[in-house]
This record gives structure tokens, sequence and C-alpha cells, in this order.
């Protein structure tokens, strides 16, 4: 599933830095899972020159509240992403460290499958296999601003990524991603609902002040246990 979510996220990522209030972009999507077949809203909200930040409610078995996820990337912090819990009124930050080529990136294969309509865009399908991985994934040229927000994808220090990036493009399918989709246990199902031109604010795209700054360990336990508790 990891190569589903780094390729979903690596056509959002916008790098730069902003103050005020600017045209950005809001992309809602539906996300399913097949542990949950009820699906979900995704959220992503991009500013140009600025960052992009996604918003997640997602169900899950056993826990009688949805869990919110929010994630936000920054120009001034390379490769690095901010987690937020809404809730507790706490952040962490990840660092993701420059990923080399894996022996698996150089079996990256891409099969164009053909094209169709979906969410109103002309979009390429093509069916994605890293390894043993697959995954299908349905693009387009149709989306506003297209080339900016894919133009980051080549500058981001993961080999394997730009590698199936490389690859979509030799086979005419690069492009902004309307669906994606994989199976098995699992399996996930990402599609685009909307795609409009939004006033956005930069504060969208940092901490919110009097948030508590936790390490990645000490976040991760204090969201878990905050979670037992509700399932309790």
């Amino acid at each position: 599933m990891k190569h589903v979510f780094a390729g979903l996220l690596s056509f959002f990522s916008i790098l730069a830095v902003s103050v005020h209030a600017q045209n950005g972009m809001h992309f809602e999507y539906k996300t399913t899972l097949s542990i949950t077949p009820k699906g979900s809203a995704m959220h992503v909200y991009v500013l140009p020159s600025t960052g992009y930040r996604s918003e997640t409610e997602m169900t899950f078995p056993n826990f009688p509240q949805p869990m919110k996820m929010v994630s936000i990337y920054q120009t001034q912090k390379p490769n690095v992403s901010i987690q937020i819990n809404d809730a507790q009124k706490i952040y962490t930050e990840y660092t993701q460290q420059p990923t080399p080529a894996t022996s698996s990136s150089a079996k990256t294969t891409v099969q164009v499958l053909g094209k169709e309509t979906v969410s109103g865009y002309s979009c390429v399908h093509s069916k994605v296999t890293t390894g043993t991985v697959s995954y299908e994934i349905w693009t387009t040229k149709d989306i506003t601003g297209y080339d900016e927000l894919t133009k980051h994808l080549h500058s981001q220090q993961n080999s394997d990524l730009q590698h199936t990036w490389a690859q979509l493009k030799a086979n005419h399918a690069d492009g902004f991603m309307v669906k994606m989709a994989s199976s098995g246990k699992t399996g996930m199902t990402v599609e685009l609902v909307k795609a409009e031109k939004k006033t956005l604010a930069a504060s969208l795209f940092a901490p919110p002040a009097g948030y508590k700054k936790l390490e990645k360990n000490a976040y991760l336990q204090q969201q878990m246990q905050a979670m037992m508790k509700k399932r309790n």
C-alpha cells in the first residue's frame, strides 16, 4: 500500500512559501479501503508557492468514531511532513531521508490499458507494476496547472518514485491523478470527486498556534492512547 500512498502524495506536493491568502486549488477525493468499505473523504488544499495540506477522516472496524488525519508539506522543510492532531492539539514532524534506487525500481513497468472518462476528465488508464506490487492509475492533463502540480516530482529525493514517473512519461501516461486503485487485503481506491479554484490562507499550511510539538514516538503513543479510550 505504501506505493499507492506515495504515488498519491507525489501528485500534490507543491513546495514554496507565502504569507497572504492566495488563489489555490481544492481537490476532494473519495477513498475506500478494503477494511473500510464505507469509504471516506479526503480533501487536498494546494497553494502555489506555499505547499499542500491533506485532510482525511477514516472509519475503522471496532472504533466508534472516525480518525482524522491531517498532513502538511511545506517548502521550507523539503522531505518533511507535518502530522497534526486537532483533537489533542499536538503535532509532529517526519523527515524522509533520500531514498536510493532499489532492485525493484528497475523492474517498474507501465502497461497502458486505454483511454477512459473518469469524473468528467479524459484519462489514460494504466497498470503500474513494481516488483510484486501492482496498482492501476487514471491520469489526465485536463486539470488546470497540471505542469506546476507535478514539476516538483523531478526534484524529490526518491529514486523509486522518479523511476516510476519516468516510466509513466515514457508511455505517455503521465498526468494529474484522477483515480488510483489497488487490490488485495490492503486494497484501496482513491477517486477525484471535485476540483475547484479556491482562495486559501497561508495559515492552513502550518501547525496552529498553541499546538504542542512532540517527538514522533511520543506523538504516536498519545494518539494510540486516545484511540483506545474512545474504543472503550
